[in-house]
């Protein structure tokens, strides 16, 4: 149907008379119209090859949007359903993490002193907010990180020198 018709025209009616089936019985199914449409974007980002991409880390990203690309163009309306959507379900959270893994690598970390401390002074009846994000927190040195985050900015900026526009 969503090859045929488009996401606009998909629906749990349309879905049901597409069956032959009742309404209610598509409904106990999918639950939701969001449901359906985010094991559909599930299914689109399972066909995201996620091995081996080449060259560095950028390199390697690209290859993986490029892949993604990829799969979305092979359905009507597949950019519009997996952007529109965040399934948290295998397939979106391994493509997410593929990334993310690719991204981190070689990214700046923090010292085993600085972690060690931080875990003896943040005690969790006593700041439990803190505590619940702790490993997060103490994963990256976020003053090494933010150099690092300006040169990756700076290093994708272009070299050339703007054109002026007409008329100016």
């Amino acid at each position: 149907m969503l090859q045929r018709d488009g996401i606009a025209k998909l629906s749990a009616r349309a879905i049901a008379a597409e069956l032959d089936v009742r309404m209610n019985t598509v409904m106990w199914h999918i639950r939701t119209k969001e449901r359906l449409l985010g094991l559909m974007a599930e299914s689109i980002m399972g066909e995201v090859d996620l091995g081996n991409p080449h060259g560095g880390r950028r390199e390697q990203v690209a290859e993986l949007l490029r892949r993604l690309r990829q799969a979305m163009l092979g359905h009507r309306d597949g950019a519009l359903l997996v952007a529109g959507t965040f399934p948290v379900e295998p397939n979106t959270l391994a493509f997410s993490e593929r990334v993310v893994t690719i991204l981190f690598e070689g990214c700046p970390r923090t010292s085993a002193a600085f972690h060690d401390r931080a875990r003896e002074s943040v005690d969790a009846r006593r700041f439990p907010g803190l505590h619940s994000v702790l490993e997060d927190y103490l994963s990256i040195d976020y003053g090494e990180r933010f150099d690092f985050g300006i040169d990756q900015i700076l290093s994708s900026a272009p070299t050339t020198k703007p054109r002026p526009h007409a008329g100016s």
